[in-house]
């Protein structure tokens, strides 16, 4: 979840009558662009985390192809971006799940990665074995979960303020949190200097890490909310899936005798891997259908 800040815009709150008949056009575009993967990856039965990457990337580009105009690159944040000073008009409840799709651009069509990259790289690499764990359903609810509670602690962090807050960091803490609640002893293959296989517990802390650091470097001290918008995040989606039983000193009597528990079973996740179904001891249903 990215601060926004733009030097033109007051502290007028956005009504819906202002938009012109080709701002409808492009929100209508853009709509399609956000929800039309998902929908087709629904149909078809296809994974929802890649799916999502897909979108996510293309309300990006349409972002990157605004950014060239001067009347039209700070359109889609005004409209769908976060903003608690604009938060308590019902109207503007949108913003709690649409700021999810957007991220950072720069005026004048710069090319703006970084944002956009860090998240997508979470998403796929960790939320498409998570969702063969979970299923469809489960893991789209999980990363709504996270867009929630990471906009419901930026929002009640910075109470009354005006700046935009944009960004799907909060869904990729929530899919690490879930992860990390479930099933913490998996590994998965990730691109920590090296792209092998990394502990969940080591790849969510380096995330953490990296998003503290960033903070740190462009404002100058490690007490920015966003930081407190993805712990909420995290914790938002690791809170409903419960906790991992470690097993740790249970023991098994058979005539009289102390049998040690089995084994610590590790599986090893990838996005490329076999489709694999595991249950989180909090989290019960049918095993999802892969096509």
């Amino acid at each position: 979840m990215e601060p926004f800040s733009h030097p033109v815009i007051g502290l007028q709150m956005f009504a819906w009558s202002q938009v012109l008949p080709v701002g409808w056009l492009l929100l209508l575009v853009f709509v399609v662009l956000a929800v039309g993967p998902l929908v087709f990856a629904w149909r078809r039965g296809d994974p929802l985390s890649l799916a999502m990457v897909l979108s996510l990337l293309l309300c990006w580009g349409m972002q990157t192809i605004l950014s060239h105009f001067e009347g039209t690159w700070y359109f889609l944040v005004e409209v769908f971006a976060l903003n608690p000073a604009w938060q308590e008009d019902p109207q503007n409840f949108h913003r709690l799940l649409t700021s999810g799709w957007l991220h950072a651009t720069t005026p004048g069509g710069g090319i703006s990665w970084q944002h956009i990259v860090g998240n997508v790289i979470v998403i796929a690499l960790v939320g498409v074995p998570l969702e063969q764990r979970l299923g469809r359903e489960r893991w789209l609810i999980i990363y709504l979960a996270g867009v929630l509670g990471g906009n419901l602690a930026w929002w009640f962090s910075h109470w009354g303020g005006y700046g935009f807050s944009l960004g799907a960091s909060g869904a990729a803490f929530g899919l690490l949190g879930c992860y990390l609640a479930c099933w913490p002893h998996d590994e998965i293959e990730f691109p920590l200097i090296l792209i092998r296989k990394w502990p969940v517990a080591l790849i969510a802390l380096l995330r953490l890490g990296i998003e503290i650091i960033s903070v740190w470097m462009k404002y100058g001290g490690i007490g920015d909310s966003s930081n407190v918008a993805h712990l909420a995040a995290a914790s938002s989606c690791a809170t409903p899936s419960g906790g991992h039983w470690q097993g740790v000193g249970r023991r098994r009597w058979n005539s009289g005798t102390v049998v040690p528990p089995p084994p610590r079973q590790r599986h090893h996740a990838s996005i490329l891997s076999s489709r694999r179904w595991g249950t989180c001891p909090m989290i019960r249903g049918p095993r999802p259908a892969w096509n």
